[in-house]
């Protein structure tokens, strides 16, 4: 029988795993467990299997060890409340395993926590240390007025990273934080940092409050913001009305700043793009990891940030990223393999299959060594090892991947007889100019400006 993944290419962070937690739904088959049992053992990873996350507590001491890492396997997505018990064991890293479209996927967890300029910042699920230092860095140094509103903060350990932060401010202010439902984990935050009285938080949607948000903010210093943090809906027409409604608010100099700019959430790319970037009263964007951030103009900007005409990582736009290459001087009328099967290789061609179509033509194949490719059978173009493509003499092969470029560009550029043919999207300085040409960017913060983010 089959097994799920090759052995013989596991994915590569298997190679940082040796003992783990292996917790699998009642919907996934017995035979298809036992195979997959079966080349965890082959990958060297040894497993201890659990019926029940909730129970992991109470066999801690027996199993501690392979607590780091926990792999879930299922038949399809993640939902809230198993995501929320994997969380709860505080793993280095959670993995799992979709058996319905035999996808492997994973996500960092953090174990310890972090100590940034003195404070000791939480657990926070699905935020990396760099980004939490960064929301710390501006709590600490935005100067403008009015208060800090927060969108989303569910677990609570934004909102307390940002209260540390606030509270070395000069000037700190009055934290405003609201979600259609907090966490239990949220008010534990409140009253372990002693945060009652600093953060005013509401449960309701976000609309709600926006409803009252004058009067609700006016005895704290509002209606004005000065630093704006969304993180709630992530569906294009819940986080454009948040920012329709709450970007009229944000005050000269202040700092409007969105979680998970990628491309897996399209909708936030596409409001980002419409209520930010064509927004002639903002300025200084940039990309994060995750985090897009801007500024309101007038005021002063945040303390220790270099005024730079473009960044080393542009935000992740596949729509402009494919404009440019459809009018390319170079690309027309070639022969295009497209290295990647991501997310953002399959946003491309979304795009170009529908409104491209003389340039999805010109796509011979997608380069991707990975069995989980997403793009597989979905485009007429083939997916093919990257020997079999260079085989096919492709004229041009263009880097579709906004998170791994400057790596997988310095792969092939050890590739003599493709050297020649590569061409970069995010590192491209022709695109960059481009991007400026299509949108309000004018200037951009580098990840160097905040230098309190180098990681302890």
């Amino acid at each position: 029988m089959e097994l799920l993944f090759d052995i013989a290419r596991p994915p590569l962070f298997f190679n940082d795993v040796s003992k783990a937690i292996v917790y699998t739904t009642e919907e996934v088959p017995k035979w298809l467990k036992h195979n997959i049992l079966r080349r965890l053992e082959q990958l060297g990873v040894d497993h201890a299997c659990v019926d029940d996350l909730s129970k992991i507590d109470r066999r801690r001491a027996a199993i501690g060890d392979y607590c780091e890492n926990v792999i879930l396997i299922r038949k399809k997505g993640l939902d809230a409340q198993t995501l929320a018990r994997a969380k709860e064991i505080r793993p280095e890293r959670l993995i799992w395993i979709l058996t319905e479209n035999l996808a492997v996927n994973m996500v960092e967890f953090r174990k310890r926590e972090v100590t940034v300029d003195g404070d000791r910042l939480p657990f926070t699920h699905l935020m990396p240390v760099e980004e939490l230092k960064l929301l710390h860095y501006l709590g600490k140094h935005v100067s403008a007025p009015g208060v800090i509103l927060e969108i989303g903060p569910h677990y609570g350990g934004s909102t307390v990273t940002l209260a540390l932060g606030n509270r070395k401010n000069s000037s700190p202010a009055q934290i405003f934080t609201v979600d259609c439902l907090m966490h239990a984990s949220f008010h534990r935050y409140m009253q372990e940092y002693g945060l009652e009285e600093e953060v005013s938080w509401f449960e309701m949607p976000s609309q709600e409050l926006a409803r009252s948000w004058a009067s609700v903010s006016e005895s704290h210093g509002g209606p004005a913001i000065r630093l704006l943090w969304v993180d709630g809906d992530h569906l294009y027409p819940g986080i454009k009305n948040d920012l329709v409604t709450f970007l009229p608010y944000v005050a000269e100099g202040g700092c409007v700043v969105l979680h998970d700019y990628v491309t897996a959430f399209p909708g936030v790319i596409q409001a980002a793009w419409e209520e930010l970037y064509n927004n002639d009263a903002f300025e200084d964007f940039t990309v994060f990891r995750q985090m897009l951030f801007a500024r309101k103009k007038g005021g002063s900007r945040v303390s220790g940030a270099k005024r730079l005409i473009q960044t080393s990582r542009p935000p992740n736009a596949p729509d402009i990223a494919l404009k440019w290459l459809a009018r390319h001087p170079l690309l027309q009328h070639k022969k295009i393999a497209l290295f990647g099967g991501g997310r953002h290789t399959e946003s491309l061609l979304n795009l170009a299959y529908e409104h491209y179509s003389e340039f999805a033509k010109t796509i011979c194949c997608l380069i991707d060594d990975s069995d989980a490719c997403c793009c597989s059978g979905r485009f007429p173009a083939p997916v093919r090892s990257l020997d079999s493509a260079i085989n096919s003499e492709p004229d041009y092969i263009v880097i579709s991947s906004y998170d791994h470029e400057p790596a997988i560009l310095d792969q092939l550029q050890a590739k003599k007889r493709i050297r020649d043919k590569l061409v970069g999207i995010y590192t491209n300085d022709q695109f960059h100019r481009f991007l400026a040409d299509q949108s309000s960017v004018k200037t951009l913060y580098s990840e160097e400006d905040f230098p309190a983010l180098a990681v302890q």
